[in-house]
């Protein structure tokens, strides 16, 4: 072996990554400069990649009032709620915007250009919900102390906090709307009603979030238990506007015979209607959920590819 290949294949190596920054691609490793160039698919995650990652709530729903719109945008505590047109009192959702605000762990902060959000950007999202509405962190947070907390995962979906109020403790519960309306008391019309309000706001591309609430004993307050039998106090949208850059991105790699897959813990609803306005799926798409996904084997996921579009929607992280 030539004592200068090594040099001489470092540099090349590295001359490429030089080239692929000048086109705003960073190269961590310089043997993925060799993997880049065989790539044939590509799968990305949707929220913070496809898109900003920057929430703004657009659209409220709650089973006893109906629709109210959002006004402002970004992380600006500031906007009026409308319903029919009209401005509307937001006192009228104020345990479903308290419970956006207490089940929650991130905040806002003054920075250089405005709020910034301190912490996950979808409860940052719900943070500046909340302060629109006239509630803020502090004061809610005295008057209602968090006593514990079931964290959210990819699996459950879900994120339950306990706090004590009056001497009592109330549970609230925030997820996936699937998943906390059918743990509510609503019967099964009621239901289907606040599921296809929820599906309405997903095809409009809008992340939802149902809220819900229960009160609770010494003995159920930091288990599930607490997610039982809750009340139904609402959902919530929020868009996340797709990146600037990337149907460019997408309509060059399909150019260069790369197929894009995209793979989301968001609905499916949801994930089909980013997916249609960046170009990444066009018609006959088909959604594979989690179910599907663990129900195929390599050759019938193979075979299930190769039909049309695909999405995967819902998916957990150990299905990532």
């Amino acid at each position: 072996v030539p004592e200068g290949l090594l040099p001489t294949v470092t540099l090349s190596l590295a001359l490429a990554t030089q080239r692929m920054a000048r086109r705003n691609a960073l190269v961590r490793r310089l043997s993925s400069v060799e993997t880049l160039g065989e790539t044939t698919v590509i799968c990305t995650d949707k929220t913070g990649t496809l898109t900003e990652n920057e929430m703004t709530v657009e659209r409220v729903w709650t089973p006893d009032r109906g629709w109210f719109d959002i006004e402002g945008a970004g992380y600006e505590p500031f906007g009026r709620f409308r319903q029919n047109g009209h401005v509307a009192d937001p006192r009228a959702l104020g345990e479903l915007l308290r419970c956006a605000l207490l089940c929650n762990d991130a905040r806002l902060a003054p920075g250089p250009n405005g709020f910034e959000a301190v912490g996950d950007p979808t409860e940052a999202a719900l943070v500046v919900l909340a302060e629109k509405g006239g509630l803020r962190h502090e004061h809610e947070a005295a008057l209602r102390p968090r006593l514990t907390e079931i964290p959210f995962d990819s699996d459950r979906k879900r994120m339950t906090t306990v706090h004590l109020v009056d001497g009592g403790r109330i549970a609230y519960t925030k997820g996936a709307p699937e998943l906390v309306i059918r743990r509510t008391t609503l019967g099964a019309e009621e239901q289907e009603t606040a599921l296809a309000a929820a599906e309405e706001m997903e095809r409009a591309a809008l992340r939802v979030l149902a809220f819900a609430c229960r009160i609770v004993s010494d003995d159920d307050a930091d288990d599930e238990d607490s997610e039982r039998e809750l009340e139904l106090l609402g959902l919530v949208g929020m868009l996340d506007p797709p990146r600037p850059e990337v149907a460019e991105a997408i309509a060059r790699c399909r150019a260069a015979g790369v197929r894009v897959l995209m793979v989301t813990g968001d609905s499916g609803y949801t994930a089909e209607a980013v997916a249609r306005r960046i170009g990444l799926v066009r018609d006959g798409v088909h959604v594979i959920g989690p179910d599907d996904l663990d129900s195929l084997d390599d050759d019938g996921l193979r075979g299930r590819l190769a039909e049309r579009d695909v999405i995967f929607a819902r998916i957990s992280a150990g299905q990532k």
